[in-house]
Order: C-alpha cells, then sequence, then structure tokens
C-alpha cells in the first residue's frame, strides 16, 4: 500500500479536515476528535492504555461516550461492547492501535487512532498479531490518523532511529539483490530517505511513509532485542567492516544446527558449494561499489549520535551475542557473514 492513495489532507477551501477511512491528519487531538464526533451515529467508544487515558477523558463526559482502558493487552473484552457503538477513538501504543483497528474491522465502523509512538506501530499494517485470549493474525480495519506532534514528542528519537535503520535497510536490500537475487528496493522508497528530518513532524511523516510501504530490514529485528539507535550504529559498523576487509573462510563452517538451536529458529539451508563460490567472487567484485554506497549512508554517524541524543535519545550498546544470531532471525545481509564463517568469534 502507498502512502500517497491514503493520505488525506485539509480541504484548502473550506479548510475543514477530512476524517475518512485512511486519513493522515497534521493537526491537534481535540479537533481531530470533533471533526470525526460529527461525522459519526451512536455510541463512541474511547479506547486508551493507562499512559493515554488523560488525553480521552475530557471526552468521556459526553452521553455518547463508553471508555474502557486496555490494561492487559487482550482485546477480547471490547467485542462485549453493545451494538449501538458506531465508531471508535484510540490513543497510545501499538497493541492500542491493532486492537481498536481490529474492532473497527469486525463491527465495520469509522476509526480515529492517536498514536503515542513516533514510529507509529500498529497504524498501518494490514494484519496485526491481536492478543484474544491468544494472538490471532487478523485483518484490520484502515483509520484515519491523527498525528498530533505534543504526542509524539516524547518518542522522536525513536523515530529517528527508525529512519536511520530505514537507509540501512536500503542498503541491505540493494546487496541482497546482487548476492541472493531478491529485487531490489524501490529507488522512490531512498528518494524519501535521502535528506533526514529533524522535526517531531518530519519524523512523524517519514514513518508514516515507511510504515505504510512496510519497508523494513533486518535491523528491525535487530533492533527488537538491543534497540534502534543501537541496533543501527553495531549494524553499519559490521556491513562497513565486512565490505572493507571481510574474506569469506572457507573451512570455518558455522554449525547450522548448533546456532539455530541457541536462536531458537528453523535450522537454514547451507548454501551450496557453487552458490558459495558464486557469492564469494561478487563479494570481490562489488567490494569497492557497496563500501561507496555505504559511506554515503553512514558518514555522518557522529552527527546522528548528536541528534538521536538532542530528541531524548538514551545511547546504549548492542549485545554482540543478538548480533551473532541475527542471520538465523531475519534472513537478511548478516546470512551472507556468517556462510562466510565471520560470525563466529562474536
Amino acid at each position: 500500500m502507498r502512502l500517497a492513495d491514503s493520505v488525506r489532507e485539509r480541504n484548502p477551501e473550506d479548510g475543514t479536515i477530512d476524517t475518512t477511512e485512511g486519513g493522515l491528519l497534521f493537526c491537534p487531538f481535540d479537533e481531530a476528535f470533533n471533526s470525526f464526533l460529527g461525522g459519526t451515529a451512536g455510541k463512541l467508544l474511547l479506547l486508551s492504555d493507562g499512559e493515554r487515558f488523560p488525553l480521552l477523558s475530557p471526552f468521556t463526559r459526553s452521553p455518547r461516550a463508553l471508555s474502557m482502558i486496555l490494561g492487559s493487552a487482550d482485546a477480547l473484552p471490547l467485542f462485549a461492547m453493545p451494538e449501538e457503538v458506531g465508531g471508535i477513538v484510540a490513543a497510545g501504543g501499538s497493541e492500542v492501535m491493532e486492537a481498536a483497528r481490529l474492532f473497527a474491522a469486525v463491527r465495520r465502523v469509522p476509526c480515529l487512532l492517536a498514536p503515542s509512538d513516533c514510529t507509529l506501530g500498529g497504524v498501518f499494517t494490514e494484519r496485526g498479531g491481536v492478543l484474544l485470549g491468544e494472538r490471532c493474525a487478523l485483518p484490520l480495519a484502515r483509520a484515519a490518523v491523527c498525528m498530533d506532534e505534543s504526542l509524539l514528542i516524547s518518542t522522536a528519537a525513536e523515530g529517528f532511529a527508525r529512519v536511520l535503520l530505514a537507509r540501512l535497510a536500503f542498503f541491505e536490500g540493494r546487496a541482497r539483490s546482487v548476492f541472493f537475487g531478491v529485487p531490489p528496493p524501490p529507488e522512490y522508497v531512498y528518494a524519501r530517505l535521502r535528506t533526514l528530518p529533524s522535526e517531531v513532524g518530519e519524523i512523524a511523516s517519514l514513518n508514516a511513509f515507511l510504515a505504510a510501504e512496510g519497508f523494513t530490514g533486518e535491523g528491525d529485528i535487530l533492533a527488537e532485542r538491543t534497540g534502534r539507535f543501537a541496533a543501527f550504529e553495531v549494524l553499519q559498523r559490521l556491513y562497513t567492516a565486512f565490505f572493507r576487509c571481510g574474506r569469506p573462510r572457507k573451512y570455518a563452517v558455522a554449525d547450522y544446527a548448533a546456532r539455530a538451536e541457541e536462536a531458537d529458529c528453523p535450522p537454514p539451508m547451507p548454501p551450496t558449494e557453487e552458490t558459495y563460490a558464486k557469492r564469494a567472487l561478487l563479494l570481490e567484485r562489488t567490494r569497492a561499489t557497496f563500501l561507496r554506497e555505504l559511506r554515503l549512508i553512514t558518514k555522518d554517524a557522529a552527527a546522528y549520535r548528536r541528534q538521536y541524543i538532542s530528541l531524548g535519545g538514551r545511547v546504549e550498546k548492542a549485545d554482540l551475542r543478538e548480533v551473532r544470531l541475527l542471520p538465523e532471525r531475519s534472513g537478511g545481509l548478516s546470512v551472507l557473514m556468517r556462510d562466510f564463517g565471520l560470525l563466529e568469534e562474536l
């Protein structure tokens, strides 16, 4: 899904806000809420996590309002709501976003989201792992999204780190297309990533684009265990070292079964001798080109760190054990390093 297909903005003629499904609304939350309220009928369900309930509490006085705090992340109690609920408004993190969109999909009612996470987790995913007693992958409804900067500013650093990971993911995709024969990432994605955002609104807007595109790389998988900025810093060093001086160690064969067991993943298929030799030759032929591309993306790493800290981010180091097991968990570019015997000493 392209973000351009789903973004709705202010009507330039009358200044009103379009709160139809798929809208992206850069305005204060109360403005988006009042417009949404005027376009719905029946009861209005206000859903939040504990942290964001104060945002919705002023609106609970309406005779149309029903409120609920998703305390345990289990969305099953939502479906005990009366049938006259004609819309849902949700504020909070990814679990709340997905629960609200599932409710909207099942009840076929409009939905307004006020995410508190600048990376917009759960806002654009077409299917979500919603907890309904047990985790279920279910289709989710599209929703209008209120991009209130006052709600997003506390997580702007994570949004910025997500953009940095996306730049690495584009590089990773280019390299995987050469070594693994998969389709390369679309150039229009990097066109959006070429200039890094600095303001909260710019960061949120670019994260909306990335979320709508579903654009990710192995850095996002590593980030689940190490944090986003730590994942970016350690991966950019790993990729740089690999293309600068990594050499296949033909007799340093990885113990695929032991690695898979340690990572709690199915064992991968080792490359054939022919595939190994082909990739080793490709590495020598493309090393300089990829190193130049990588340096363009990471040359201002010190400035990235300063920007991350200025946005409120806390810099931490990645656990190298998580990096060592990344190939089993991601199937990304690090697979090439594992197959060449270059990750065993991390």
